[in-house]
């Protein structure tokens, strides 16, 4: 039971890894890694039954099961980080979405304060104003003393 809770906490852990970023991850790695650790976790308890002293059998017994459930750490976040990285490939937020239409026309009139602008929109770089159409209301001009 002990063992289950153990692997409950990890499985709880292993959703919010992050790690690094690595493009040659592959699902076969993770699940061999995940496999072996999950048999040489839940095969510690055959050690049990070795014709050992107590504490060779505790010794033997504590060091297989933290190697399986590192092994199975190590699989857990080769895995979390190959679906993370699978769910973020259609970020909205991405070279190409990052953008949207700006204001290309020129506003004028008696007090207007117009700047050329440059962005980028759908691969191409495209020209536009920014237009303050009345400096006199909502500006807020902020500097140190002698900029």
């Amino acid at each position: 039971m002990s063992k289950a809770i153990a692997l409950g906490f990890l499985f709880i852990s292993l959703m919010g890894a992050k790690g690094r970023k690595n493009e040659k991850l592959h699902y076969k790695t993770a699940f061999t890694w995940l496999l072996c650790g999950q048999a040489i976790f839940w095969s510690a308890g055959l050690v049990l039954y070795a014709p050992l002293e107590v504490t060779g059998i505790a010794f033997l017994y504590m060091a297989i099961t933290t190697l399986g459930f590192i092994m199975t750490i190590t699989g857990g976040t080769i895995l979390s980080r190959i679906i993370t990285k699978k769910m973020n490939d259609k970020d909205i937020f991405n070279k190409e979405n990052e953008t949207f239409p700006q204001e290309e026309r020129l506003l004028e009139n008696e007090y207007s304060i117009n700047l050329p602008a440059k962005y980028m929109l759908k691969g191409k770089i495209r020209h536009s104003k920014i237009n303050i159409i009345n400096p006199f209301r909502g500006l807020l001009v902020s500097g140190s003393p002698g900029s």
